[in-house]
């Protein structure tokens, strides 16, 4: 559906209308509204007769022009806008991983450019998801091939087989709207999912990178060497840990801000003179940039603010030729669909959610060079990767070939029959340890019930003797009385 500009104009009233509404308030929630005139007693006793007060529902609580934007009621006047894309965005999905299982999820949306089944999303969010890519479209669901990867833009062509889909190729606007434009985003079901305004024109997202980590040097101009990234453009020149970068293009290096700054200025690509101490000696290298996207690195710091609340960011999210920002709220799974003006054509595709009201799209200036390169099929992932699959099969073989000649296999082949038998005569020693320690704890126990019984006969036999004793004593005793009394009748 294409809109005329009076439609246009008759959305935006509307959105000023709503603005206005009074159930919308502008005052910030838990906020006291006072009036510039001070009121007596009396008078606010009168006003709050006049006017009781009302509980106001809780979602009212929410102001603001971001939720204003994102209420019910702005989201259905953009439908028809969002609607025009119905068929032209689709939902990706794949495998995702949960503590306990791998279900099907979306993992991120598609703009539809070819009625014969192409389809542009954003490549990182499905690396390594090949084998479970699906396209989800007006309710049917169908595998979807990786067509092509352009790592410059984070771009993945899928193919499908469009057949009973329906889908359309989206209708491309040429022109970037002024600053203030509004936009909206819209899913798979020609809903949008957000309203935005074009926030800063196209401009560049890529830097030049040098592929360090610095510190400062105390009391000293230059920046120190940390570490140096593997495989960057800072190692293939020769930088080394400890080395103090002094100069960039004959320019002096204040501190490890002005280091990064000045090389920020340069694109990935460009060469630059870096001048360096290492030790005693001055050394000048020419250093060619790359960028922090290529290596695979992060994006940059954060500020903690824009991850507030579980708030996610797209995992790339810089390294981009051009992009256009805008204030959509958007979700990492929701980047790859199409960025709509207010006559329902695209501006370009979603790239990145950079903060928490920031979202990046690629124009189409960046698009179409780079869907060009995707169709002519030489950005094949089977195609790109063969050169590197090819060198690692013949270091492959080279190293297994090794491995045969210096009887490497043999030796561990060897070792590990030795290992084995260790085990067995291991455990078996074990076995006869727990054998005797067996014996053991049964003579032990045999011991102890002698020495308890011992300990009993001892004790019964001391006791025998002891009775015996008293008991010839008490004869004594009997004897002696006896004699007395025989002894009187002498």
């Amino acid at each position: 559906m294409k809109l005329t500009l009076k439609t246009s104009a008759l959305l935006l009233a509307g959105f000023l209308l709503l603005v206005d509404a009074r159930s919308f308030s502008q005052e910030p929630a838990g906020s006291d509204q006072k009036s510039s005139t001070p009121k007596t007693e009396s008078a606010k006793a009168e006003s709050d007769e006049e006017k009781p007060e009302v509980k106001k529902p809780e979602e009212n609580k929410k102001t603001g022009n971001w939720y204003i934007r994102q209420s019910p009621q702005m989201l259905k006047m953009f439908e028809p806008i969002a609607g025009s894309a119905k068929n032209s965005t689709v939902k990706v999905l794949s495998n995702v991983s949960s503590s306990k299982t791998a279900k099907e999820g979306q993992v991120a949306l598609g703009t539809v450019i070819d009625s014969k089944g192409l389809i542009l999303t954003k490549a990182s969010e499905i690396i390594g998801k090949s084998k479970s890519l699906k396209i989800e479209v007006n309710g049917k669901k169908v595998p979807a091939k990786i067509f092509g990867i352009h790592e410059n833009s984070d771009l993945a062509m899928l193919k499908i087989e469009p057949a009973g889909l329906g889908i359309q190729p989206i209708q491309w606007e040429s022109q970037t709207p002024e600053v203030g434009y509004f936009l909206t985003s819209p899913n798979s079901e020609g809903k949008p999912v957000g309203i935005g305004i074009l926030s800063v024109g196209s401009r560049r997202n890529l830097r030049g990178f040098l592929g360090v980590n610095l510190e400062n040097v105390n009391e000293k101009k230059g920046s120190r060497v940390t570490n140096v990234v593997p495989k960057s453009p800072a190692e293939q020149a020769g930088v080394v840990k400890s080395d103090v970068i002094t100069h960039v293009n004959g320019k002096l290096v204040e501190n490890t801000q002005d280091l990064i700054n000045k090389v920020q200025e340069y694109l990935p690509g460009q060469i630059v003179k870096i001048k360096l101490s290492r030790k005693d000696k001055q050394i000048d290298l020419d250093i060619k940039l790359g960028s922090l996207s290529a290596l695979g690195g992060p994006s940059p710091r954060l500020n903690p603010q824009e991850t507030i609340a579980g708030n996610k960011l797209s995992a790339r999210r810089n390294g981009f030729e051009q992009v256009v920002q805008h204030d959509t709220v958007l979700k990492p799974d929701q980047m790859g669909g199409p960025i709509l003006d207010l006559n329902g054509r695209a501006l370009g595709v979603n790239i990145a959610k950079n903060g928490r009201v920031s979202t990046f799209a690629l124009p189409l200036t960046v698009l179409e060079p780079a869907i060009a390169e995707l169709r002519s099929g030489k950005l094949d992932p089977a195609i790109v990767n063969k050169p590197r699959i090819d060198e690692l099969n013949t270091m492959i073989a080279a190293q297994e070939k090794e491995i045969e000649e210096k009887g490497i296999r043999k030796a561990a082949e060897e070792s590990q029959k030795l290992t084995e038998e260790a085990s067995k005569a291991f455990d078996a020693a074990a076995a006869e340890y727990e054998k005797h320690l067996k014996q053991m704890e049964e003579a032990l126990s045999k011991k102890l019930k002698a020495d308890e019984k011992h300990k009993k006969i001892h004790l019964d036999g001391r006791n025998a003797r002891r009775a015996l004793r008293d008991a010839e004593k008490a004869v004594e005793k009997l004897k002696s009385e006896k004699q007395s009394l025989e002894d009187t009748f002498k």
